[in-house]
């Protein structure tokens, strides 16, 4: 099951308990689908199984519970993450899948315009600052910024500290940290710690909280390059979210050097054109890319920032800058063919949402 759900690129793996049966569920592209229904018997079976082999507590069905496990396939050693959740049918296992070792790719080709290749290679080249990378769950923001952290290692002499939850791949170039709540590592306490190890780069996994923002923004001020993610849907959001966090407006408009929103779109597949076939597994798709919006801070910007950060007023300085939204990029993308219009309509009802002033 394992070995099928990486040969079909799977991101995950869902053993789903039903009424009079069990399915078993691939996460590919972001969508998932039944690879095969079993036994409720079989899928208590092979839960057990995992949980065993997971260092989980097999006679424990009554609440979540977290494991790991190694698996090799084909010379390659994946990290893979479980997670149990007891349902009103029985006890249902997500496995998540890590590759330990990055994909052969780089930061120029995960999606960029040559424009915003530019920009963010400029950005990243600032001695200090923040920089956010948005996005929902599921959008490629740690491939993004473990490329970006790549790219940075390349240059010589700089000690690259991160501090994440969890850490999804290994780099040998990097100090990283695995932040551990239940022991006291919380973000913030490993990021003040972290301070005093002479860092060069900061890479935040996430900022979830006050303290977190505050400490994050402090160090962009103190000669350090911050690199960090926000769950906002677009680059004015996570202006305005680190603003209700509470750190003050004169701080992040002297801190934020840019904001890059991004989401992952399904590619056609190149053999039947979305027909369906063999290699994409009969969906008509195979494979992602990025698509992105990107916000370099401006003076303009953080006069705004600092005199409060009203989100009209910076929606309309992105919109005089002719920053092409996500959306307008996937329509160009479905037009050249990359895509289809069915899987950019779920991207423009999404912008025409977030964007309105009066969306209800």
């Amino acid at each position: 099951m394992i070995d099928e759900a990486i040969r079909r690129r799977a991101s995950d793996i869902h053993l789903q308990p039903k009424e009079n049966q069990a399915e078993i569920l691939f996460r590919i592209d972001g969508y998932l689908n039944v690879w095969k229904c079993t036994t409720s018997e079989q899928l208590k079976a092979m839960i057990t199984r995992l949980k065993f082999i997971g260092d989980m507590d097999i006679g424990e069905t009554r609440i979540p519970q977290d494991g790991a496990v190694y698996h090799t396939f084909l010379q390659d050693r994946l990290h893979l993450r479980l997670s149990t959740m007891p349902s009103v049918f029985g006890e249902k296992l997500v496995i998540r899948i890590f590759p330990l070792q990055q994909e052969c790719l780089t930061l120029a080709h995960l999606g960029l315009t040559p424009r915003q290749y530019q920009l963010l290679q400029r950005m990243i080249r600032l001695p200090h600052g923040l920089l956010l990378i948005t996005g929902p769950t599921g959008s490629g923001k740690t491939t993004t910024l473990y490329k970006i952290l790549e790219a940075l290692a390349e240059q010589k002499g700089k000690n690259i500290c991160s501090l994440e939850d969890p850490v999804e791949m290994r780099m040998p170039a990097l100090t990283q940290v695995q932040v551990n709540p239940q022991s006291g590592l919380t973000f913030a306490k490993g990021l003040r710690a972290m301070l005093r190890q002479d860092p060069d780069v900061i890479f935040v996994g996430e900022i979830r909280d006050e303290e977190t923002a505050e400490i994050a923004v402090r160090a962009a001020l103190t000669g350090h390059l911050v690199l960090s993610t926000l769950h906002t849907y677009n680059t004015v959001g996570a202006i305005v979210r680190l603003l209700e966090m509470g750190v003050k407006p004169y701080y992040l408009a002297s801190a934020l050097i840019g904001v890059v929103s991004q989401r992952l779109f399904r590619l056609l597949c190149s053999i039947c054109q979305g027909k369906g076939c063999y290699g994409c597994f009969y969906t008509g798709y195979y494979g992602r890319r990025g698509v992105f919006e990107m916000l370099p801070v401006s003076q303009k910007i953080r006069t705004v920032i600092h005199n409060g950060g009203d989100e009209e007023r910076l929606r309309q300085i992105v919109l005089e800058l002719k920053i092409p939204s996500i959306a307008q990029q996937l329509i160009r993308y479905q037009a050249i063919g990359l895509t289809t219009a069915e899987e950019c309509f779920t991207f423009l009802v999404a912008d025409e949402y977030f964007h309105s002033t009066d969306p209800v």
